[in-house]
């Protein structure tokens, strides 16, 4: 079995989903979900969350109480498990975060995966991309409210709990207004009239700072919006710019087109020490 301790906001639950998915199918096992990280996610002061998976033609099963309990029985072993482990060299759990290379996962025979991490890279399920397309459709029908075409090109500004959010906002940061216009000249360097689709969880601001773009189209707020409208609306558009967030980095990505443009910013995360980041895929075009 593979449990996947689920964290995080969309973005992230779909790169945890699409792991285990992969996982999944390379190991011949069933996955489950583990979702206890979002009743304690408010006491580690992370944004507050919850499964927004079933928005898509996803396939999956939560952890039951009892899932959790064998778990936590194998994770935290008695004094004579762990002996016994030690002596037969068996371990039937193998934990996986962000640090553990992909090959030696797959290389493992153990008899359960515990997935705890955010697996932000292509790399994860590289060899299943037409069937986690296929999941993340939306079940419900999504009215586009822009025309498209080739010259259609998504714009995501993240600002939200980036800014609101003590320690998201020392995490990731904003991408600034630099990132956006030197973002736009290379879009105009290579597409001759795009028209700019603006997504934002903060229309309004874009709104004052983007009024001078010539071409653009904002996309509205409304109340009744459900989490995933946004990301799919902005895979339906011919190119990509998108912020430093693992939403739009979806919105990019289930975009199967071979010809598509996606700027990228180059810094990820405050944490970042590279000149460039690692999570995009080496075709998109970090600025």
């Amino acid at each position: 079995m593979i449990f996947v301790y689920l964290q995080g906001g969309l973005g992230n639950q779909m790169f945890q989903y699409a792991f285990a998915k992969a996982l999944a199918s390379e190991k011949n096992m069933p996955f489950v979900i583990d979702t206890s990280h979002f009743e304690k996610a408010a006491l580690l002061g992370e944004t507050p969350r919850s499964i927004q998976l079933q928005l898509f033609q996803t396939e999956f099963n939560i952890a039951s109480a009892l899932d959790s309990q064998f778990i936590h029985d194998i994770r935290y072993p008695s004094l004579l498990k762990r002996v016994w482990f030690k002596i037969t060299q068996r371990y039937p759990l193998e934990i996986v975060n962000d640090d553990k290379s992909l090959d030696t996962v797959k290389a493992s025979s153990a008899d359960h995966y515990f997935l705890s991490g955010y697996f932000q890279k292509e790399i994860y399920f590289q060899n299943n991309q037409d069937e986690i397309r296929r999941d993340f459709h939306s079940k419900e029908n999504i009215s586009i409210p822009f025309e498209t075409h080739a010259e259609t090109v998504s714009v995501h500004i993240r600002r939200g709990d980036y800014i609101t959010n003590a320690n998201a906002s020392a995490h990731h940061g904003v991408c600034g207004m630099d990132y956006y216009e030197r973002a736009f000249s290379y879009i105009e360097s290579k597409i001759s009239n795009p028209q700019y689709i603006f997504f934002s969880d903060d229309i309004t601001w874009c709104k004052e700072h983007f009024k001078n773009k010539i071409n653009a189209y904002f996309i509205e707020d409304r109340s009744d919006k459900q989490e995933h409208e946004d990301l799919v609306l902005m895979s339906k558009c011919a190119h990509h710019i998108i912020a430093n967030s693992s939403y739009s980095w979806w919105g990019a990505w289930l975009n199967a087109s071979h010809t598509k443009i996606v700027v990228a910013p180059a810094r990820w995360n405050n944490a970042q020490t590279s000149a460039t980041n690692q999570y995009v895929p080496s075709t998109w075009k970090q600025l």
